[in-house]
């Protein structure tokens, strides 16, 4: 039997369907920050307490209206890097960064300490598992603003990767709600071999194996 116009155009039109690319409808999202932009830098430290390892510099600004972030996260991301949870990867001075604030005085300096979450921060919601450094102010008096600048620091003996942008790379915390923005410049790659100490990061790998 002779197969009609009708279920011929229906035919083709599941075959054109099947052959589309997936949809990332159902992937999950994640809710861009206002204003947000970041920048960060690498330099290579040849003296001092931390000489051997690289410096980054993350340089922000943000405007989220009337919410204040309570936190921030920089993604470092390094999901496959079997060296992860070596907590020698990344290390802080104390203020580990610094931005601007209000008090009951006036503007002021809002201070922060940083601590480094190999396998993500579990406060922030929506973040894909990988590195994650959190940084929380200081409970001094000076408080976050809905918008500001601030400069953040901390120390790794992992490369840069090279400049680039990475996407949702930056997420402020505001309440229970979050909002993530892209940052250009460097971030560290993976390089397990670098030494750090007196243990080499080939022995810090066997013990991932």
């Amino acid at each position: 039997m002779p197969v009609s116009r009708g279920r011929t155009a229906v035919w083709l039109f599941a075959v054109f369907i099947l052959a589309l690319p997936p949809s990332r409808a159902h992937a999950q999202a994640h809710v861009p920050c206002p204003v947000l932009s970041a920048h960060s830098a690498a330099e290579y430290v040849t003296a001092g307490e931390f000489a051997g390892t690289y410096r980054y510099t993350i340089d922000l600004r943000w405007d989220l209206g009337r919410r204040d972030p309570t936190h921030l996260d920089i993604l470092v991301g390094l999901l496959d890097c079997s060296c992860v949870r070596d907590a020698r990867l990344f290390q802080f001075v104390t203020p580990a960064g610094t931005s601007s604030g209000t008090s009951l005085a006036g503007p002021c300096l809002v201070s922060y300490v940083a601590d480094y979450r190999s396998m993500g921060d579990p406060a922030i919601q929506g973040t894909t598992p990988g590195a994650a450094i959190r940084l929380r102010a200081v409970d001094d008096g000076c408080m976050n603003d809905g918008s500001g600048t601030g400069r953040f620091v901390f120390y790794s003996p992992l490369p840069p990767g090279g400049e680039g942008q990475y996407g949702d790379a930056i997420a402020l915390k505001q309440g229970l709600n979050t909002c993530y923005g892209v940052l250009v410049g460097a971030l560290p790659m993976c390089d397990c071999s670098v030494p750090a100490g007196p243990t080499s990061w080939g022995q810090v790998k066997n013990m991932y194996r």
